[in-house]
């Protein structure tokens, strides 16, 4: 491993989405989402896909330095508009993303 200084940075991120929703008799949805697609957002742009249902968008979180490469890669989901507090590698997201992703 290098003894290189490692930078976290941020970026926001659109999945278009394959929904096949299948309702049991139990009324369970047995479906499938694939991600058909997927690229860089801004923030505003993210906050809007998030309320699409074949649309998913979240803040991702990438660790690492130029001589390893990423060693650490996680993502915070926005749902219906709203921000995940922590990231699913088990970080805090910022405030400041918390606060910039406020649906309007």
């Amino acid at each position: 491993m290098s003894k290189q200084r490692n930078k976290t940075t941020y970026e926001w991120w659109i999945e278009e989405l394959d929904v096949q929703p299948d309702i049991n008799s139990q009324g369970v949805n047995m479906g499938t989402v694939d991600v058909i697609d997927f690229y860089q957002s801004t923030v505003q742009e993210a906050l809007a896909a998030s309320n699409q249902p074949d649309r998913g968008a979240y803040l991702r979180r990438i660790f690492g330095n130029q001589a390893d490469g990423i060693t650490e890669s996680g993502r915070a989901n926005i749902i219906n508009g709203k921000l995940d507090i922590e990231f699913d590698t088990g970080q805090k997201v910022p405030k400041r993303f918390i606060k910039h992703a406020v649906f309007k």
